[in-house]
């Protein structure tokens, strides 16, 4: 009888360890990686660093998102398989709370936009597609404007809300 009981502690053990080993992801493990966005396919890795390292990247807008104080910055490149001078990016940016996100997101959503589906709030944008998600604004596009770039934007947003563990957006690491 001790015998079984020990099994028993020892399985409810491990199985609480590998419930935390899942929800230890990383924001950077829900950017779909390698080919899994198919026919887009993940350049060298997701970079993530502070704004002001990341700055750069934002090219004109950096000083309208420093308004808002980001904390953290995720940033990818995606390639299309078949054209490589074709590239998808995706920046994520963090925010203290969700509030604070929100008020980003909706000065940097396009007046116009049409609503989409992802996050808390989610719209189209001319070049793809940006969402907010609990502290979190997502901004995903191609190099033109075109309904194109803003379907294949969609297509990577699915596969990290599918790959976003419950609390990530609210707690981002």
């Amino acid at each position: 009888m001790t015998g079984d009981r020990g099994a028993t502690v020892g399985l409810v053990t491990l199985l609480a360890c590998a419930g935390c080993a899942t929800t230890g992801r990383t924001l950077q493990e829900v950017f779909p990686p390698g080919a899994v966005a198919s026919p887009w396919i993940l350049e060298n890795e997701v970079w993530t660093g502070t704004f002001e390292q990341a700055a750069e990247a934002f090219g004109e807008e950096a000083d309208q998102w420093r308004e808002f104080n980001p904390t953290s910055v995720w940033l990818a490149v995606y390639r299309h398989e078949s054209d490589p001078q074709r590239w998808m990016k995706v920046r994520c940016l963090a925010f203290e709370s969700s509030e604070a996100a929100r008020r980003a997101f909706e000065r940097f959503r396009p007046l116009e936009s049409q609503p989409l589906d992802y996050g808390e709030l989610g719209c189209w944008t001319e070049l793809g597609v940006m969402f907010q998600w609990g502290g979190l604004v997502f901004d995903i596009f191609g190099q033109e404007a075109s309904w194109s770039n803003q379907v294949q934007s969609t297509l990577i947003a699915a596969l990290i809300a599918k790959r976003m563990p419950p609390g990530l957006p609210e707690s981002p690491r």
